[in-house]
C-alpha cells in the first residue's frame, strides 16, 4: 500500500493549488465519470432531453449532476441544443473516407479549450451525437467501435486538461445506423462491453442497465438465429457485462 499524505501535507498542497483543504479532499474522492451507450429507436425526443432524463433516473447517491451540457451533434441538432442551453461542439469537421481516432482526440481537446471559460471547475455532461451517422459514411466503421474502448480515458484526460470533470460521457447510436452495418449484432455486443451502462430510448420511455442491453440485443438478432437461442445468448452476454443499475 502506498503511503497516505498527512493532514499537514494536504493543507500545504491545497495552499499551493489555491484551494481549500476540503475542496482538495472532495476532488480526490470524486467518483469516476460514467461512459454511457445511449441507443435511440426514434427521434421523438432529442438526445439531450433523453440524456438529462436518463442521467437523473440512473444516478446513484455518489454520482455528480452535470452543471453544464456539451453537445457534439450534426447541423440538425445545433439549434435544438442551443435552445436547451447546451454548449455546441463539433468533432468531425472534415468528411473523410477513413475515421481517424487521433484527429478526433485532438478535435475534442480543441473544442473543450474553446469553452474552457464556461466549463472550468464544473461537472459536465457531454453528448456525442455525431458518431452514429458517421459509421455509415466511413470505410472503416469498426475503427469507431474499437476506439470506444479508449474513449472514456480520452474524454477524462481532455476534460481534466481544461479543469472540468466529465460526470457523464454519453455516446449516442441510432438503431437504424447500427442495423445498416454488415454485422450489427457483433457491433452492438462490442459497444455494450466498452461502456459502463446502456440506456434505451423509445418514444418517451427510457430504460437503463440490463433491461436496455437486452432490448438492444433483441433488435440486432441475426435472421438465421432463432429467438430462443438468441434469448439464451443475450442473457449470457448481459450477465457477463455487470452494467450499472
Amino acid at each position: 500500500m502506498s503511503p497516505s499524505p498527512t493532514v499537514d501535507m494536504i493543507a500545504r498542497l491545497a495552499t499551493a493549488l489555491r484551494m481549500s483543504a476540503n475542496e482538495l479532499f472532495s476532488q480526490a474522492i470524486r467518483p469516476a465519470g460514467k461512459h454511457v451507450l445511449l441507443f435511440m429507436e426514434d427521434d421523438m425526443m432529442t438526445s439531450l432531453e433523453r440524456a438529462r432524463t436518463a442521467s437523473t433516473k440512473s444516478a446513484t447517491a455518489t454520482d455528480k449532476t452535470a452543471q453544464e451540457w456539451l453537445c457534439a451533434g450534426g447541423p440538425t441538432d445545433h439549434d435544438t441544443h442551443k435552445d436547451h442551453n447546451c454548449l455546441s461542439i463539433k468533432l468531425h469537421r472534415d468528411i473523410n473516407n477513413a475515421y481517424k481516432p487521433k484527429a478526433i482526440t485532438a478535435s475534442l481537446s480543441n473544442e473543450l479549450s474553446r469553452h474552457q471559460a464556461n466549463i472550468s471547475g464544473s461537472d459536465i455532461g457531454i453528448i456525442f451525437d455525431e458518431t452514429s451517422s458517421l459509421m455509415n459514411h466511413v470505410n472503416n466503421p469498426m475503427s469507431i467501435v474499437e476506439f470506444e474502448h479508449d474513449w472514456k480515458q480520452v474524454v477524462t484526460d481532455a476534460t481534466q486538461a481544461v479543469g472540468a470533470f466529465a460526470a457523464w460521457n454519453i455516446c449516442v447510436y441510432r438503431i437504424d445506423n447500427l442495423l445498416s452495418l454488415h454485422n450489427p449484432d457483433e457491433v452492438a455486443q462490442d459497444l455494450l462491453r466498452s461502456h459502463d451502462n446502456v440506456w434505451s430510448a423509445r418514444n418517451k420511455q427510457i430504460t437503463t442497465g440490463n433491461t436496455a442491453a437486452k432490448r438492444l440485443l433483441t433488435l440486432v438478432r441475426p435472421k438465421n438465429v432463432s429467438a430462443k437461442s438468441w434469448s439464451a445468448h443475450t442473457n449470457a452476454v448481459v450477465q457477463e457485462l455487470q452494467l450499472s443499475a
